[in-house]
């Protein structure tokens, strides 16, 4: 295979851009997570051989950075061109590393990942993907961006607005079968629309009450404290929740939190909105560090671990921290 392209698998941004590239490039399509990135690439790397291969919409943990640029390094070596195409915060420190390994890099934080593919080859792409990019913006909450607002207001807003429910439930009912996952994308490469490969709808009925169980256990869950809203879950992503979280939030900055290492640790993800004003990530690695914890991340999102017998401290001061007066 000469073209390879590896998306987020976990919402639609991530499956319409690796639409997209099939589309353009007719790369083979792989799909994963943020846990799953680095063996994901690894097994790719050493099964297929390529000439060029896409990472979309895969933000980088702290976590895995090192063994990130280890897999692009052994790829570069090979001869193999990489692009790098993603919305989310990249510090400066990883652009240079990208650079050293001359990847191409399509990025912006203020369209979604599908959106930047489509303002860069848009004149390669089939009629049918303005009204794909569209629901990527729309899912993804980035609605606001330059490039979406130009698309989304070529498209009739209930029926983009319907389309975009619908890839958004197909694609989470779907997450833990990566064969029907692929089906759609080849559907929607094909010239599909959402509306045209959903099933029929009462095979939502489960994720629906499923859905509406968890917005019931947020409400009811809730910890509110003066500039953050806090919940505690027992399973599930934390990056999931917390976006739920603070779309139903009046606060500026939530977190999610769960016990970590038999409870002996709390494991957490804190997202704000561009109306915060604290830099979340530089916050949360000064009182990590304080706290005998680890952590830290980008203005509007973080990630950390801390001993819980350090937490209810660690909260009061994050609260005084992101005061934004």
């Amino acid at each position: 295979m000469d073209s390879i392209c590896l998306s987020h698998k976990e919402d639609p941004d991530g499956i319409i851009s690796s639409v997209l590239i099939k589309q353009i490039f007719r790369s083979s399509i792989f799909l994963t997570d943020y846990g799953d990135l680095i063996s994901t690439l690894q097994t790719i790397t050493k099964n297929h051989r390529f000439k060029q291969i896409f990472i979309c919409d895969l933000a980088l943990k702290l976590s895995n950075v090192d063994q990130f640029f280890l897999v692009l390094s052994s790829i570069n070596r090979n001869g193999a061109k990489i692009w790098f195409i993603d919305h989310h915060t990249l510090p400066e420190e990883l652009r240079k590393k990208l650079d050293e390994l001359n990847v191409t890099i399509l990025h912006s934080e203020i369209d979604c990942t599908s959106a930047i593919i489509y303002e860069n080859f848009k004149d390669n792409l089939k009629k049918n993907t303005e009204l794909l990019v569209a629901c990527a913006c729309i899912t993804d909450g980035m609605e606001d961006g330059s490039v979406a607002q130009k698309i989304i207001r070529k498209n009739e807003k209930m029926f983009t607005l319907l389309n975009s429910a619908l890839i958004w439930y197909d694609v989470k009912k779907n997450q833990n079968n990566v064969k029907d996952l692929l089906k759609i994308v080849d559907s929607l490469t094909s010239g599909k629309l959402p509306f045209e490969i959903t099933p029929k709808l009462d095979s939502y009925h489960d994720l629906l009450h499923e859905e509406f169980k968890l917005h019931n256990y947020i409400q009811s869950n809730t910890q509110h404290y003066k500039n953050f809203d806090c919940l505690k879950i027992n399973d599930g992503k934390l990056s999931n929740h917390a976006a739920r979280l603070i779309s139903r939030s009046e606060k500026n900055t939530c977190l999610v939190h769960r016990d970590f290492d038999n409870g002996s640790a709390q494991e957490l993800v804190i997202l704000s909105t561009k109306y915060n004003t604290k830099n979340v990530g530089l916050i949360t690695n000064l009182l990590a560090s304080k706290f005998y914890g680890s952590g830290g991340g980008d203005p509007n999102r973080s990630a950390a671990i801390i001993p819980t017998k350090n937490f209810k401290n660690f909260l009061e001061l994050l609260d005084l921290e992101i005061n934004p007066n």
